[in-house]
C-alpha cells in the first residue's frame, strides 16, 4: 500500500485524493470539449488501459518552416483526469510546435513517476499540477497522457 502524507492509502482514499473539488470543479467547467468546424488534422485515439477515447482537431499555423498549432478542438470520453488534462492542452497548446509539446509529454511523464515538475516555468502549463496526484495511481496514466499522445500524433500524421 502506497503512503501519502503518512496516510495509507486504500482504494477509497486515492479516489477521494485524486477526484478532489478542483480537479471535478475544472473539468466540469470544461466537459467534453468542443471540436472545430474548420481543422487540416483530425486525430482519434484511445487510451489501452482505460479505455477514454478523444478526437483532436488541430488548424496549424500558416507560412511557417514548423508546424505549430494555431487552433485545436477536441472531444473526450474520459474520466475527470482525462477532461482535465485534455482542457489544459485546449488552454495551452496554441502556438506550440512539436518539440514543445514533446517536451510537455516527457515532464508530463516523469511528474507521474512521482518526479518533480516545474510548471511555474512553463507560461501556460500551470494548472498540470492538479494532475499530479494521479502519480499514485498508474491506471489513470492513460486517460491523462492520451490528449498529448494525440496532438504528437498530428503532427507526424499530416
Amino acid at each position: 500500500m502506497k503512503k501519502f502524507n503518512n496516510q495509507k492509502l486504500n482504494e477509497e482514499n486515492i479516489k477521494i485524493h485524486l477526484y478532489n473539488k478542483e480537479i471535478l470543479a475544472f473539468a466540469n467547467s470544461h466537459g467534453n470539449g468542443k471540436r472545430l468546424t474548420k481543422y487540416h488534422t483530425s486525430v482519434q485515439k484511445i487510451g489501452r488501459l482505460c479505455g477514454s477515447r478523444i478526437i483532436i482537431d488541430i488548424l496549424w499555423q500558416k507560412n511557417l518552416k514548423y508546424k505549430k498549432i494555431a487552433e485545436l478542438g477536441y472531444h473526450i470520453d474520459a474520466c475527470a483526469l482525462g477532461i482535465a488534462s485534455a482542457a489544459i492542452f485546449n488552454d495551452a497548446a496554441k502556438n506550440s510546435s512539436e518539440n514543445e509539446i514533446n517536451y510537455i509529454y516527457a515532464q508530463i511523464k516523469n511528474m507521474l513517476k512521482g518526479n518533480d515538475f516545474c510548471y511555474k516555468e512553463m507560461e501556460g502549463w500551470q494548472k498540470l499540477s492538479l494532475l499530479q496526484a494521479a502519480s499514485l495511481y498508474r491506471a489513470r496514466h492513460d486517460a491523462i497522457l492520451l490528449p498529448a499522445e494525440a496532438i504528437l500524433q498530428a503532427f507526424t500524421d499530416d
